[in-house]
């Protein structure tokens, strides 16, 4: 067997309008795949919002170390009300530091729109 015309052939095939359509087509649903996947926090958007809103009234600003005991609190807060909803505890720590992540992720948002305070910063 020549491999110089397998891939000939292959090269042929595709460079004709079926081997385009069929390429475009692979690429398509292999985006569609790559973007279909999204951070685990986003499931759980609307509790860390609530998270984030409840922290921001509970501990004051001149609280020593004010932005970690915030992020602290809205974590405890929207784990505790994820953990109620779904009936399981969190106990995956890479889960925990995703819903971290979404956190201040969350509060950028929620303060770019004017939600929260910009001195009140979440880590």
């Amino acid at each position: 067997m020549d491999w110089s015309q397998v891939f000939s052939g292959i090269w042929g095939f595709m460079n004709s309008a079926q081997g385009i359509i069929i390429s475009v087509t692979v690429l398509l649903y292999l985006r569609g795949v790559i973007y279909a996947k999204k951070p685990l926090w986003k499931k759980y958007e609307g509790y860390l919002i609530q998270g984030i809103k409840a922290a921001e009234k509970t501990i004051d600003d001149n609280t020593k170390n004010a932005s970690l005991a915030k992020l602290d609190c809205a974590l405890r807060l929207a784990i505790s009300w994820i953990e109620e909803a779904e009936g399981r505890k969190i106990t995956n720590i890479k889960e925990i530091a995703d819903i971290k992540n979404g956190i201040s992720v969350v509060h950028a948002d929620l303060e770019s729109i004017g939600g929260v305070k910009s001195n009140d910063v979440v880590v």
